[in-house]
């Protein structure tokens, strides 16, 4: 088996209990025969001092430098060092690209989830998004080794994974550098000086302060010796300082003669103190671990802790007590140094510890979880999954799609997993409630093996530059052997490649153009405008032959008649000989709005259109229409509701109509369960879907629009004009429509044009297409 751990952990914690642990768990894992162990570090941190018994066997990889690293095998798991090392902000810091590219599988140390059981002390708003992140990100591995028993419940209760998704490995310290004459010798309190040792970090959560006001009063029982010192072995400051002083006020014992603050020290008088003191004590609140008690039990010095957190499993019970409890912690201090049988006890109890808590054990319950792990990947592999990998944007981003394909790909989550470009995790965070969890960032679809776990590859476009990372990948993934499909919300696409290709100026638009359409170099030479639309649509100049030939993907999913048409007009005869295309309907699902009274008096009709007001949707002809039919004795009010729509207040000024500008989502919702008549045109379609069309008829609500716009499904249940209306019968087909509303259940028509369904029938295409196909399956 082949691992590579992230020794970048040590690098950024060499001086630190995490720093120790990655290192020497790494070391021991290197002593196991059957093991293959590599280290991953970066050039721009502390060096790695690996011990010279086993730096010969661990092969070390620069990141910087990975890609140019002749990596024959890949290895079987990355195992992150920590997830929560100051350098990791994303996604491609913590599981970096170029190495998860070699790695089947990821898996990681757990040390503790401090920040979350203390959320006040540590999520400050600087700090906060940052950590939830990492939190995140941290449960894509697919295995986390606990450091204690307390860390792994803390694991199971605060990430929501089930119990095996966590093993307990302890761990230790080092020995050689802990170990002193007194190892193995019987405790002789006779033989030790007076001193008490804390060694810790300067947290308030490793109660500093509570272990040195219950020594003062210990001290001042007179039951101490009089030459009693209590060590507070950390780095300081002012803060730290203050914290001990105002701790001890008012007692007998002061800093600097009974207590004892020595600031940083070398691990070398640290172990001269600890050796020769009476024993060390441990009273943090909480702990992931606890390192420096095993340490104490490795240099012959019992151990005293806290009985909460993980650090009442690593002293007898007697020898734990109450942090919080200042009598309690005054009255064990006292026994410390009156009762020579309990501390004998105290280190007896932790040196048969120690045979069951060290590197070798810790390494060896690793590797065997890893062996177990490794046989179910194996297997998997073996074993095609049922699912499609979709590449898609997701909300917030300000498309329809986004929406769209969340609801469509999260309604049958067993069939699909979401890979998305999430730019804000607070958006990432939000996509993943209510139990949602298929869906990852853009690029772990290149990570851990991700791209062998698949049936087929679903890529998502609609005509923006949202698009871009969905495009790129497609793009550079042309030549893969996977099962690809495309789902195109039009056919005009054009502006999916602006980002990448000529970025809104007009000579290397034509130059794009020129190389996919040769045939048409007058229409394009004609072009003397950035906005192409609707001239470059109308001379079937759509995008669709780029985007087919650069992503290499034959089978399309659309979800109208007009859309499968234009591609066919835009495609020559060869060009569509091999290409598939399916069409789908638009989903429709419940929506819950209010409504409110529109009407300025009884009689009169209310008639509305949603979006942005544009001449493709004839907005300007819809208005024309309306004041026809009010001139003609009608009395109708006219609404405009969506973005920019306040632009029309010059243009409408009449009081027949009513704008409502980039209303929310709710408001929107109750604006269209109010109208008498919804007016949703297209008569120079470009085989895009109507999402308002879709929310409207969910609503029951009696619409208008153009033939041919939407799906066949969904437009039985609309009136509809056919081409494009002069003003006159425009207002005939609006009045007919008004008053006589199309009728239709539309809970029937919810259920008949789920998004479920949708999912399902999607679903059922992909399975019945591969199989005609089998050879795509080899």
């Amino acid at each position: 088996m082949k691992i590579l751990i992230d020794l970048r952990s040590y690098q950024i914690s060499k001086n630190r209990g995490i720093g120790r642990y990655v290192l020497a768990l790494t070391e021991e894992l290197a002593k196991i025969s059957s093991l293959s162990v590599s280290g991953i570090i970066s050039k721009d941190l502390a060096p790695v001092e690996l011990s010279n018994n086993v730096c010969p066997k661990i092969n070390l990889y620069v990141l910087e430098n990975f890609e140019q690293y002749d990596i024959k095998e890949n290895f079987d798991f990355f195992v992150k060092g920590n997830f929560f090392d100051g350098i990791f902000h994303d996604g491609s810091t913590m599981y970096p690209p170029q190495v998860m590219q070699k790695c089947h599988d990821v898996v990681g140390i757990l040390y503790d989830l401090i920040p979350l059981v203390y959320v006040g002390n540590y999520l400050d708003n600087e700090f906060k998004e940052d950590y939830i992140k990492k939190f995140e990100l941290m449960k894509y591995a697919s295995h986390f080794f606990c450091i204690s028993k307390h860390t792994m419940r803390d694991g199971i209760k605060y990430m929501q994974l089930p119990e095996n998704r966590f093993t307990n490995i302890y761990g230790s310290t080092d020995e050689q550098k802990f170990r002193t004459l007194n190892s193995d010798k019987p405790y002789v309190a006779a033989n030790r000086l007076n001193n008490l040792i804390f060694t810790a970090g300067g947290d308030r959560r490793k109660n500093y302060h509570g272990v040195a006001k219950a020594f003062a009063m210990a001290y001042e029982t007179g039951k101490l010796p009089q030459n009693a010192k209590l060590y507070l072995i950390c780095a300081n400051n002012e803060a730290f300082i203050k914290d001990v002083e105002n701790a001890i006020q008012g007692y007998k014992a002061q800093i600097g003669k009974q207590i004892i603050i020595t600031g940083y020290i070398s691990d070398a008088e640290l172990v001269d103190l600890l050796t020769t003191a009476k024993a060390s004590i441990f009273p943090s609140f909480y702990e992931g671990f606890g390192l420096p008690i095993l340490e104490s039990y490795i240099a012959g010095t019992p151990s005293f802790a806290s009985n909460c957190s993980s650090t009442k499993e690593l002293v007898m019970k007697e020898a734990s007590f109450d942090p919080h409890n200042m009598e309690e912690m005054r009255d064990i201090i006292i026994r410390i140094f009156n009762d020579e049988e309990f501390c004998k006890k105290s280190l007896e109890w932790g040196r048969k510890l120690l045979k069951k808590i060290n590197w070798k054990n810790s390494a060896q319950i690793m590797v065997d979880k890893l062996t177990e792990l490794q046989a179910e990947n194996n297997k998997k592999a073996s074993q095609k999954s049922s699912k499609t990998a979709v590449f898609t944007i997701l909300p917030p981003m300000s498309s329809g799609i986004a929406p769209y394909s969340y609801k469509t790909h999260i309604a049958e989550s067993e069939k699909y997993d979401m890979f998305s470009n999430i730019q804000n995790f607070a958006d990432y965070m939000k996509l993943h409630e209510n139990n949602v969890n298929n869906i990852f960032p853009l690029n772990f679809y290149e990570y851990a093996d991700f791209k062998e776990k698949y049936k087929a590859e679903l890529f998502v476009f609609g005509n923006s530059f949202h698009h871009k990372e969905i495009l790129d990948y497609a793009m550079r993934t042309k030549d893969t052997k996977t099962n690809r499909f495309m789902y195109l919300h039009e056919a005009a696409l054009l502006s999916l490649f602006e980002k990448k290709y000529y970025n809104g100026q007009l000579d290397l638009l034509k130059k794009f153009l020129f190389s996919w359409y040769p045939e048409k170099a007058k229409i394009i030479n004609e072009l003397n405008t950035i906005y192409f639309s609707q001239y470059l649509n109308k001379n079937k100049i759509g995008g669709i032959r780029p985007l087919i030939n650069l992503t290499g993907i034959k089978h399309i999913f659309v979800n109208t008649q007009k859309a499968k048409q234009l591609i066919e007009e835009e495609l020559t005869e060869y060009e569509l000989k091999d290409l598939t295309i399916d069409i789908f309907y638009h989903p429709l699902a419940e929506i819950k709005a209010e409504k409110i009274d529109l009407h300025d008096h009884k009689k009169q009709k209310v008639i509305a259109t949603f979006g942005i007001p544009s001449p493709l949707k004839m907005s300007d002809e819809i208005y024309q229409a309306v004041k026809l039919l009010n001139q003609q004795g009608h009395d109708i009010k006219l609404i405009y509701a969506g973005y920019c729509c306040s632009e029309l207040k010059t243009k409408m000024p009449e009081a027949f109509v009513e704008i409502h500008d980039s209303p929310t989502d709710d408001e929107l919702y109750s604006l269209m369960n109010s109208v008498d008549l919804a007016v949703q045109l297209r008569p120079d379609s470009h085989g895009e879907s109507s999402g308002c069309i879709a929310q409207l008829l969910s609503l029951g609500k009696n619409i208008l629009t153009t033939e041919g716009f939407v799906s066949d499904d969904l437009e039985q249940y609309c009136h509809t004009i056919v081409g494009i209306p002069d003003i006159a019968k425009l207002s005939i087909c609006l009045l007919k429509a008004i008053n006589k509303p199309k009728k239709y259940d539309a809970k029937k028509l919810i259920e008949q044009y789920s998004y479920k369904r949708l999912s399902q029938k999607l679903d059922t295409t992909i399975q019945e297409y591969l199989k005609a196909n089998k050879n795509l399956l080899k």
